[in-house]
């Protein structure tokens, strides 16, 4: 008991001991320890496997958690600033059919929403991710986190069915799934070589924009959108693309030739009506909890 033991110390001098004042400042201070830990105890949890407001804290690797962790009693804790809050969060690159045996896609590994996931899930928030043709091995590094409600899509039409389904429960809209921008007018079958110079395309619609517009207030639902450009136009394509979807944040990142997709690695530029911050490399999880910190302050979160 901490008080016996403050107090065994002060037993070899009676006069200070008998003091007023002094047992008195002694038993506030312990009362503040004690306020101080239980307080510590309810904010933060052990990342394997404990329980924290009747909500389960999964398995969760301790370097994802940057730089929302302390050591405590020589334990790894994690900051919950982010409980009770609803993560909507998208990844992956969608894929439209040419026909029955080829499509159009892109790059995007699902790397950063995956990574995005994990820190929300260990920072306490509820998480949905629908994720879009996410390479295995990068799934598999979410298969066991059963806190992470999963949907799979494969095209925009599904990516975008489900985001309508999904929205208005959500707290928060990360989007960092790589849409199509346009699809081919699909054919059953399997298209011949001959015919690909007429092959016709029509644009897919701008998601986030649509989505932009249903959030309930201005305020009330954050909504955190991911463009890819090249080096020269990150800005100018950053700032444009913030304004017209109306967005909360976006992170404009840097193609950098094509080196970023399927890397552990990131750079670019994240906007917001602040300004625009320059993002020199670093791994898409410190990226990931950067965001976060970003999305904790403006949610105004009581447990921060």
């Amino acid at each position: 008991d901490l008080k016996q033991q403050v107090y065994s110390r002060l037993e070899d001098n009676d006069q200070m001991f008998q003091q007023s004042e002094v047992t008195n400042a002694i038993n506030e201070a312990i009362s503040c320890i004690n306020m101080i830990c239980g307080w510590f105890q309810k904010t933060y949890s052990i990342s394997t496997g404990t329980t924290i407001a009747g909500r389960h804290i999964y398995d969760v690797p301790p370097e994802i958690i940057f730089p929302q962790r302390v050591i405590f009693n020589n334990q790894i804790m994690v900051k919950k600033d982010l409980l009770g809050f609803r993560f909507l969060i998208t990844t992956g690159g969608t894929r439209e059919a040419i026909d029955d045996v080829r499509f159009i896609g892109n790059r995007s590994s699902g790397k950063q929403g995956i990574a995005i996931a994990q820190c929300a899930l260990a920072r306490g928030a509820e998480v949905t991710l629908i994720s879009a043709n996410v390479d295995k091995t990068e799934y598999r590094n979410i298969s066991h986190l059963q806190g992470i409600k999963k949907i799979e899509v494969t095209n925009t039409a599904e990516l975008s069915s489900n985001l309508e389904l999904q929205f208005d429960h959500c707290d928060v809209l990360i989007m960092a799934a790589a849409v199509s921008d346009a699809k081919p007018i699909s054919s059953t079958g399997k298209v011949k070589k001959s015919e690909y110079r007429n092959l016709q395309l029509e644009e897919t619609p701008d998601l986030l924009a649509g989505i932009a517009k249903r959030r309930r207030e201005k305020n009330s639902q954050i909504l955190v959108g991911f463009a890819a450009e090249e080096s020269q136009n990150l800005l100018r394509e950053g700032k444009r693309k913030f304004e017209a979807k109306g967005l909360d944040f976006i992170y404009a990142n840097d193609i950098n030739k094509g080196s970023i997709f399927g890397s552990d690695m990131t750079s670019g530029i994240l906007i917001d009506n602040a300004g625009a911050t320059e993002i020199s490399e670093i791994s898409k999880l410190k990226l990931a909890n950067l965001l976060l910190d970003k999305v904790s302050v403006r949610l105004n979160s009581p447990n921060v």
